[in-house]
């Protein structure tokens, strides 16, 4: 319908929508700036029922990403790019909550790390986290938008865009500012979302993933309002744009842009393609560590490594280590 900006599947939703935050409330949403309305869109702290609250997840992460469930994103570039390098200038966009910041801050490799996030919720979270963690002299976070910051050129060794380039646009002149950012040698380090745009999955895509959602006990599929999932569905541009206008805004493109500014180093697909549209919304059920619960997960990962494996489908989550092209390459 109308090329999906409204379907009969986020017909409810979006009434609902409307309901909770008033006719009036959106319109003064929709006539501020993006920036103020992504903002407004983060003013909570996102959801713990996505597919990252689960501990066997995150561990499949770091299996797939670096052959070891126990190595993180930061333990694995610094080891593999960054090893006997000390005293390096570093740069987190869209930080968020600031919940990987002591990681990288962790590896040692950091003389200073700068943070920012356009939400002034998310920057306060950051803010208390790196305090919590004493690392008030280290990071430094401030609000900022990632289209209009002043980063200065040549201004840091690593800049590290976690779960942030799906939400940003536009997305080309961003990642031009980023490479400018950039010291000779300085690596971008990309964690990241690159499905389909607007989160406009794929006709095989959804219909495995309500295959593999068909498998699952209906205890484990009860959403929190205590409804069952019993469709993963297509949502509409409408309700994305509702819920947050930055949600996957570019990211399909997050790979082809990168291959065209940056020379790619690495690239580490983490699945996902399955797994987050199954889990969405869900995920609060699967994090026992019971042998039933386990026995599940197994089985939605054998599912999704196969199709995988088959070429049927690609990865929606990657990571990305690059560098600036050099001048007339």
């Amino acid at each position: 319908m109308l090329r999906n900006f409204v379907n009969r599947h986020d017909a409810r939703a979006i009434v609902d929508k409307l309901r909770s935050d008033g006719v009036a409330t959106l319109f003064r949403r929709f006539g501020k700036r993006r920036a103020a309305r992504v903002a407004d869109a983060w003013a909570d702290a996102p959801d713990d029922d996505q597919w990252w609250v689960i501990d066997a997840v995150r561990r499949r992460w770091g299996e797939k990403i670096s052959g070891d469930a126990d190595v993180d994103v930061p333990r694995y570039v610094c080891e593999r790019y960054l090893r006997g390098r000390i005293g390096l200038d570093a740069l987190m966009v869209g930080c968020g909550s600031g919940h990987s910041v002591p990681r990288w801050a962790a590896t040692g490799v950091f003389r200073r790390i700068d943070a920012f996030d356009v939400a002034p919720g998310q920057v306060a979270r950051a803010q208390a986290c790196a305090a919590e963690h004493a690392l008030d002299g280290l990071v430094h976070v401030r609000l900022a938008d990632a289209a209009t910051v002043d980063l200065g050129d040549g201004s840091y060794d690593v800049i590290v865009a976690e779960q942030a380039l799906h939400h940003l646009s536009p997305l080309a002149s961003i990642l031009a500012r980023l490479a400018r950012a950039l010291r000779s040698g300085g690596l971008l380090v990309v964690d990241d979302f690159v499905g389909p745009t607007r989160h406009q999955w794929m006709p095989r895509q959804l219909e495995a993933a309500n295959a593999l959602l068909a498998q699952l006990p209906q205890a484990c599929r009860r959403l929190r309002s205590g409804h069952v999932k019993d469709q993963v569905v297509r949502p509409s541009i409408a309700r994305m744009i509702l819920s947050d206008p930055s949600e996957a805004v570019e990211s399909s493109r997050i790979l082809p842009l990168l291959h065209e500014s940056f020379e790619v180093l690495d690239v580490r697909g983490y699945g996902g393609t399955l797994l987050e549209p199954v889990l969405s919304g869900i995920a609060h059920n699967f994090v026992g560590s019971d042998a039933d619960t386990q026995r599940l997960l197994a089985m939605c990962f054998a599912v999704e490594d196969a199709m995988l494996a088959t070429g049927e489908l690609t990865h929606d989550f990657v990571v990305v280590v690059a560098r600036p092209r050099a001048c007339g390459a």
